[in-house]
């Protein structure tokens, strides 16, 4: 029930800040039962299994719809403040309808969750997790991450704090506050996939894309 209170909640939030198409009708919600049903949304899916770089144009397109939401054209934040989480920003939880991303599944939803642009590097780093696990790491995919930390800055829409370090921080948040995500992290650690990457892999990684956003001029 606590779920899908939450989707509720994130929900409403996300609706009051674009034209998501996103209805959503509560049915029943009482001390024993809750039931919602959504109105039918029509579009693609980008997969999240063909990795990072084949889905850059998607990519993309999350991130500027991320910074529509969450920028400070809808509010702003003073450095430091927490904002609303997701949780599980992934390719999977985005439809396209037309050219417009949808994002999905708010059962996460925390209206002062996390910190700004932790749920837009969760979604380029979960992609890079399913591409490097297949293939390995691509320059040409943390370059475009490198990139995308720059849209970010430029937007407003990362804090400080995760900037020099973005997956080593998203990791220990996640870690750190397991309580945003209940007891399905813990039966479910694949849940949030970053967290199966080993402290030298997450290292190497950053190491690289801090390296990449330098050469490109975006620190």
């Amino acid at each position: 029930r606590a779920d899908l209170r939450r989707e509720v909640t994130g929900v409403r939030w996300y609706n009051e800040r674009c034209d998501s198409r996103l209805v959503l009708e509560v049915e029943r919600d009482d001390s024993s039962y809750v039931a919602i049903r959504y109105a039918a949304l029509i579009g693609p899916k980008a997969s999240y299994r063909l990795g990072y770089y084949r889905n850059r144009p998607a990519i993309e397109s999350i991130i500027t719809h991320y910074c529509d939401i969450w920028g400070p054209e809808t509010g702003g934040l003073m450095e430091g403040d927490r904002t609303a989480l997701h949780g599980d920003l992934s390719l999977d939880n985005v439809i396209f309808v037309g050219a417009e991303p949808v994002i999905l599944d708010w059962e996460h939803f925390a209206p002062k969750g996390a910190p700004v642009g932790f749920d837009a590097l969760y979604l380029l780093f979960e992609c890079l997790w399913f591409e490097q696990r297949r293939i390995g790491l691509r320059r040409g995919s943390m370059e475009h991450i490198a990139k995308m930390i720059g849209v970010l800055r430029s937007r407003e829409c990362i804090d400080s704090t995760l900037v020099d370090y973005p997956l080593q921080s998203i990791v220990e948040f996640i870690r750190n506050h397991s309580h945003l995500w209940g007891p399905q992290l813990v039966a479910f650690p694949s849940k949030l996939p970053i967290l199966l990457l080993g402290s030298d892999a997450i290292a190497k990684i950053d190491t690289e894309v801090r390296r990449l956003a330098t050469k490109s001029g975006g620190k």
